[in-house]
């Protein structure tokens, strides 16, 4: 069903004026026809699919017939506003990172941001399957979150500052750390039975430097099956 729908979603494409058919495909355009085979929410793989168009070059105008040619095919209807407004952030994203050239590191906490982390647990997940194992054998996420908040995003982010110094004094061996949000920070590190233990020495180290106290809630999350659902994930926690 995937496989049929990616051929008449570049058929349909092709018709509406696709410029150069033999650069259509794109792992994004696997992602995007798996989760509308599979019934899940498209959005996040719209929004990579405009990120990847706008990477090689690729107008919004032609991002947006492309997606008009999916959501016929697929639905047999214009694409809505959800999945318009998706495409079309993905793709200005990716074309602002280009203009200004983005770097991989939050100005405000110095830890990495979310693409970042998405690109290096595609890198996990590859090693993984060339290993034949999976990736949530290896890996976990730590999720470090504010556990009181008053509503006021600058508030926050000033007390993120000194969550996040705390973070990485304790995961320092190489683990990648990112920004999600205001109110959290990700942490994708080595699965070994130590892990509990330094998941405690974060709220113990963030009570201890902090004036008055900062409270802290911090758990593993396991990775599930493929990248694709890892994004997902991390979107979901950095909501």
């Amino acid at each position: 069903m995937c496989a049929a729908l990616v051929d008449g979603w570049c058929a349909e494409a092709v018709s509406n004026g696709w410029a150069s058919p033999s650069e259509w495909w794109h792992p994004a355009v696997e992602a995007v026809a798996d989760a509308v085979t599979l019934g899940r929410d498209p959005i996040p793989a719209i929004r990579r699919l405009g990120e990847a168009r706008a990477a090689v070059g690729v107008p919004v105008r032609e991002a947006l017939a492309d997606l008009e040619a999916l959501s016929w095919v697929s639905a047999g209807e214009a694409p809505g506003f959800d999945l318009t407004r998706a495409l079309v952030e993905g793709h200005s994203e990716a074309v602002l990172a280009q203009l200004f050239g983005t770097t991989c590191e939050d100005p405000l906490t110095r830890l990495t941001t979310l693409p970042y982390l998405c690109t290096r647990l595609a890198e996990d997940y590859r090693a993984a399957a060339a290993a034949g194992v999976s990736a949530a054998s290896r890996r976990a996420l730590i999720v470090v979150e504010l556990a009181v908040t008053s509503g006021n995003p600058l508030e926050a982010a000033v007390k993120m500052i000194d969550v996040a110094r705390a973070v990485q004094a304790v995961f320092c061996a190489g683990e990648t750390s990112a920004a999600a949000g205001y109110r959290r920070v990700l942490v994708l590190a080595d699965r070994t039975p130590t892990l509990g233990a330094l998941v405690e020495a974060v709220r113990e180290l963030v009570r201890a430097v902090t004036t008055p106290p900062i409270e802290v809630r911090a758990w593993v999350e396991g990775l599930p099956g493929t990248h694709d659902a890892a994004v997902e994930q991390i979107e979901a926690l950095a909501a």
